[in-house]
């Protein structure tokens, strides 16, 4: 029961004793930012086959869903079912495609970083607040804010400042497996990623030449991928083995081939929300084409 977040359980004599509020009948500015989250669930379920919202529904959102049984077990056992956990992954390609809708819209110098900020701090309200997206706030908004100061960036600092951001306010987040996977997992990729990669001697190998120069940055790819799943990997296994009795090397090769289809469901989900929001007509074209992505997702998590 402590595993699912149960401390103590409560019981009643009679139904009468118990009185139901609407708390979403008084406006608060939380209450104002769950009934967006609720109107974008909408717009996935109008959409978009059960399963499919279910899995964008927490893979953009944040909500806790269900998901059918083989596909959810398939993503445990290939060590790749914190991709489903929204996370600093998401708000980094938030914080791309933001940039880039400003840079077409000429917002650029000191101005940029502010509207970055005040736009990824609405998306993190609409995650629900979870503690990965919170941590990778905290380090988005140090790194833009010292963009705005003209300070130089650095990264250890930048995540040992956002811990002690989230444990101010809630100390008992340190015994939390979520907080020690996030933080585990981002140490291992700034200290152990750059050791692996130099292992694999890849930048020797550059060569002149077009075809040479396609070659080396698949290479460069691979070996970098690979790099960050076994960082990521090797660091929170001790947590993920006594919490959850797993060990899941094979993530080191399910990373390099469910990777993309995460990504490419996130881009495309992030245009169906937007497109959706407008009319279900402009949204039909984008949902055609998750349907048979999630789909081709699941044959290749269980392959």
């Amino acid at each position: 029961m402590l595993r699912q977040d149960i401390g103590a359980v409560m019981s009643l004599s009679s139904k009468e004793e118990i009185i139901v509020v609407d708390k979403r009948s008084l406006w608060s500015p939380m209450n104002a930012i769950e009934a967006v989250r609720a109107h974008l669930r909408e717009v996935l379920t109008e959409n978009l086959s059960p399963d499919c919202a279910a899995f964008l529904s927490g893979l953009l959102l944040g909500f806790s869903e269900p998901l059918s049984a083989p596909l959810s077990n398939d993503l445990r056992k290939t060590g790749t079912a914190h991709f489903l956990a929204i996370s600093g992954f998401h708000l980094v390609l938030v914080g791309a495609g933001l940039w880039i809708f400003l840079v077409i819209a000429g917002v650029r110098g000191r101005k940029q970083p502010l509207w970055l900020l005040c736009f990824l701090g609405f998306y993190t309200l609409l995650t629900g607040l979870p503690v990965s997206v919170v941590r990778s706030f905290i380090m988005a908004a140090v790194y833009l804010l010292g963009d705005f100061l003209w300070r130089k960036k650095d990264g250890p600092n930048t995540l040992a400042f956002s811990a002690l951001i989230i444990l101010l306010v809630d100390p008992g987040q340190l015994f939390s497996a979520g907080f020690q996977l996030t933080y585990l997992a981002v140490l291992g990729i700034i200290f152990i990623t750059p050791v692996i990669y130099g292992f694999f001697g890849v930048e020797r190998a550059e060569g002149r030449g077009i075809a040479a120069s396609v070659v080396f940055r698949i290479l460069k790819y691979l070996a970098f991928s690979l790099s960050v799943s076994f960082a990521a990997w090797l660091a929170t296994a001790p947590i993920v083995a006594s919490q959850f009795h797993l060990v899941t090397p094979v993530i080191l090769i399910a990373n390099l081939f469910i990777a993309p289809f995460m990504l490419m469901a996130i881009l495309v989900g992030f245009l169906l929300l937007i497109l959706g929001s407008i009319s279900g007509t402009l949204a039909a074209p984008v949902a055609f084409i998750i349907d048979p992505l999630f789909h081709l997702l699941r044959v290749v998590a269980d392959f």
